[in-house]
């Protein structure tokens, strides 16, 4: 997956995606996650939920945005 050893900026933020299938979050509190790919879809998994959200991803080059089934939208940039 293009996100496979990258690390993508936020707003507010950073996230490190590991090829062990998890992330590292930091925004004023760092965080553990977990991320997948299933079909085209990206997926994450945020403790304490156990449960997997699932995001339609959107590239333009370097930026891009996560796409949740609720239609929320998380912009970000890879980082060189």
């Amino acid at each position: 997956m293009a996100l496979t050893g990258k690390v993508v900026d936020y707003d507010t933020g950073w996230h490190d995606f590991f090829a062990s299938g998890r992330t590292f979050y930091h925004s004023g509190r760092d965080s553990w996650d977990s991320w997948a790919v299933g079909g085209d879809r990206y997926c994450s998994m945020w403790p304490p939920s156990d449960l997997w959200a699932w995001y339609e991803m959107e590239w333009w080059g370097d930026a891009l945005r996560f796409v949740g089934d609720t239609g929320d939208v998380t912009p970000g940039v890879l980082r060189d």
